[in-house]
């Protein structure tokens, strides 16, 4: 089991244990209008251990457990099929839970080491010079953030929250360092012990010529799986868009009346620049920008950031006025044409999709869905390069569509799914002969020369392996980590199906780990192994100190 862990660990501490405990109710709906919803900033979000949760301690729960999601899945809550609302919610109890804490013993960190932090985030660092990146983070900060509803400022609270927490995770977590150098070494040989394999490999792409995709075969497949191509509840959408460009020419005319803007600027570059470090202002190649180059940088940042606000003013200048006029979602071409304003119309989308040609994120579309006839009209929801106004002209109910409008996709699946059928069959097949072979006491090499299969020679490999580039397209470094630990020297796996077929393993020899590797790399893995296992004493504690109420809405 720990095996496991070490082979799947992330940067963040995960919650991985089952939670049993505590006395708190949680009310707080993510979903937030643009008038700030039916709740006051006042009012409660819920209550933990006796004490009301705030908006801003939910938003902040809620923006912490958004931005963990995003790097760890790669997705955003709401649009992550492995990650569904309920974990969610569930996950932002926790945070709730463990802010307060930090709260209460008054741990707080400060902006400098949150800075600090950001520069030295391998995800923000040039994989071969190890430099910080700062064209990579301002991406981050412009597209990522952005397509989560989030800020610059949201993340550098949110590292705070997280380096809060990890001094939360040493506090409590002290009882795991207690690790001996016996265990570590124990442990160190079976994670380093080296396999030395052969593999034959089945890809379905091998099988996919093979298949009968005849007219009578499809419409079977489409008619036994219309759940895949069921079409989700779907809106068409009219908006207004209030283009960033339309408001450079105000902007401009904003900084040229800025009689300081000189100073304002140079002093915001020393700022960043003494709590971010020389590097945070780079160029295209990969070097610091001079002082002067990056003050012009950081002027086009500002005319660009008052363009959007500008644009976005514009945008609730018209939402007021939909409001004022107590216009229905049917009347919203007129006001705009009154207004002198262009209306466009969205193709169909669902509630987990953007519009497609629009570069907004799916809280443009989560509003949609949000609109009832009471409330017709949603935004400004900002986007890469415009914000909008909209509402919702055609609700589209969900359907299976008919087979000829999908016919690609079924005649893929079709074949996907047959191909590997055929190539799981053979590769059935041939696990039997290497198993028979074996016990007849035959060479693995003769036995696959028989079945008219070329075996791969796999570089040795361990289960503390990272990466085996040579075998990469034929199977997957996780894959041959699982199947290889049981095979005695000599045998072979039964099939192993993966996602793009599958393959069956030899296990030629395996190898004790290098004694000399050994010696000089305990100490650094023992190190390691104690605050890995601080990390799961720490989960503990939260095990037994966190009882999460069910949640009222549900």
């Amino acid at each position: 089991m720990f095996g496991t862990l070490r082979k799947h660990k992330t940067w963040l501490w995960g919650v991985i244990i089952t939670l049993t405990i505590i006395s708190f109710v949680w009310y707080f709906n993510p979903a937030e209008r643009r008038s700030g919803g039916g709740r006051s900033a006042r009012q409660s979000y819920g209550v933990i251990d006796g004490q009301d949760i705030s908006r801003e301690q939910a938003l902040a729960a809620r923006n912490d457990v958004a931005i963990i999601v995003r790097l760890n899945t790669g997705n955003w809550p709401g649009r992550n099929g492995r990650i569904t609302d309920a974990e969610v919610q569930r996950e932002t109890q926790i945070r709730l839970w463990l802010n307060k804490k930090l709260d209460d013993l008054g741990i707080e960190v400060s902006s400098a080491t949150a800075a600090e932090w950001i520069a030295n985030a391998g995800m923000f660092r040039d994989r071969e010079t190890g430099s910080f990146q700062k064209q990579a983070y301002d991406e981050f900060v412009k597209r990522t953030l952005r397509e989560g509803g989030l800020a610059e400022h949201d993340f550098e609270q949110f590292v705070k929250r997280e380096l809060g927490r990890q001094q939360l995770a040493a506090l409590y977590g002290a009882p795991g360092k207690f690790v001996t150098s016996a265990e570590a070494e124990a442990l160190y040989r079976e994670e380093n012990e080296q396999f030395v394999t052969e593999l034959v490999t089945f890809n379905t792409d091998d099988f996919r010529d093979k298949v009968n995709a005849s007219a009578t075969n499809l419409a079977a497949h489409f008619t036994n799986n219309l759940g895949n191509y069921r079409l989700r509840d779907r809106v068409v959408a009219q908006y207004v868009r209030f283009d960033f460009t339309n408001h450079l020419a105000t902007a401009d005319e904003n900084m040229a009346r800025r009689t300081n803007l000189t100073q304002l600027i140079d002093s915001f570059y020393q700022q960043q620049i003494a709590t971010r470090g020389p590097n945070f202002y780079m160029g295209t190649n990969n070097q610091p920008l001079p002082p002067e180059a990056a003050k012009v940088k950081i002027r086009q940042q500002m005319r660009e950031e008052i363009a959007q606000a500008e644009a976005r003013k514009a945008a609730v200048v018209f939402a007021d006025q939909l409001e004022s006029a107590k216009a229905a979602a049917t009347n919203f071409s007129a006001v705009a044409a009154k207004n002198g304003l262009k209306v466009a119309e969205t193709k169909p989308f669902s509630e987990f999709e953007p519009p497609a040609g629009l570069d907004v994120d799916t809280k443009f579309s989560r509003q949609a869905f949000a609109l009832t006839d009471k409330e017709p009209f949603a935004g400004p929801v900002v986007g890469d390069d415009a914000a909008f106004v909209f509402t919702v002209t055609k609700r589209l109910p969900s359907e299976v569509p008919p087979m000829e409008s999908v016919l690609q996709k079924v005649m893929d699946d079709f074949r996907q799914a047959e191909s590997f059928k055929l190539a799981r069959a053979a590769g059935a097949a041939f696990a039997e002969k290497v198993r028979a072979g074996l016990a007849a006491k035959k060479d693995f090499t003769a036995i696959c020369a028989g079945a008219k299969v070329q075996p791969i020679a796999v570089p040795s490999f361990s289960l503390a392996t990272r990466s085996l580039p040579e075998v990469e397209g034929a199977a997957s470094l996780f894959d041959l980590r699982n199947v290889a630990p049981p095979l005695k020297a000599g045998t072979a796996s039964d099939f192993a199906p993966t996602r793009a077929g599958g393959f069956v393993l030899f296990m030629s020899a395996r190898k004790p780990a290098d004694e000399t590797k050994l010696k000089a790399e305990l100490p650094a893995f023992l190190a390691e192994l104690r605050q890995e296992r601080q990390g799961l004493a720490f989960q503990e504690w939260m095990g037994k100190n966190l009882r999460l109420a069910p949640n009222p809405s549900e």
